[in-house]
């Protein structure tokens, strides 16, 4: 999770590239993300199936759908509601 103060300045971008990188280093393999498909139809439907916005917590850390595919990430398939799984072979 990146610190409020730090988020759209690359850090989620940095980390996960250099997640892949240790990945490659060690022999490679298939990688999974699960990142959300819209938060802002995730907040918009919440507002209004709860009154308020949801918390900034474990549906917001998975990272964004073009965050990964910039990074080679091919959609596979829907995972739950807001989420979609993402592989990429490094």
């Amino acid at each position: 999770m990146v610190d409020r103060e730090h988020r759209r300045c690359g850090v989620a971008v940095a980390a996960l590239r250099a997640a892949l990188e240790s990945i490659k280093k060690k022999g490679g393999g298939l990688v999974e993300a699960y990142p959300l498909i819209d938060w802002d139809k995730l907040r918009r439907s919440e507002i209004r199936r709860r009154g308020r916005a949801p918390s900034f917590g474990n549906v917001s850390t998975h990272g964004t759908v073009s965050m990964f595919e910039r990074q080679g990430f091919k959609a596979v398939a829907p995972f739950g509601i807001f989420n979609v799984l993402m592989r990429r072979m490094v």
